[in-house]
């Protein structure tokens, strides 16, 4: 199992028609849709794992299939983490 952490340095700025993710240090960028912002707007700052966040996002829309939330979740944070904006860590278990 993984958890999931959002770079403390990550900004996230809002626009009419999107938003992006930006990293001042070393200008990493990358443009969100909606459910992107939603998505980054629900991993807390001290991590969470894969399935308490796809709990998250399948309460937030409800009509989605899991399996093509799951499929499109891994998706999302595999090209987050790709941008250094998220990083990714082994669960120690308990």
């Amino acid at each position: 199992m993984h958890i999931y952490h959002p770079e403390p340095r990550v900004i996230l700025q809002r626009f009419p028609d999107g938003a992006v993710l930006y990293t001042p240090s070393n200008e990493t960028y990358l443009g969100l849709n909606e459910t992107g912002v939603r998505i980054w707007e629900i991993l807390p700052k001290e991590g969470i794992g894969f399935e308490a966040l796809l709990r998250e996002v399948a309460a937030a829309y409800p009509d989605a299939p899991v399996d093509d939330l799951r499929a499109d979740l891994t998706a999302w944070l595999s090209e987050v983490e790709s941008f250094g904006l998220l990083r990714r860590e082994s669960a120690v278990a308990a």
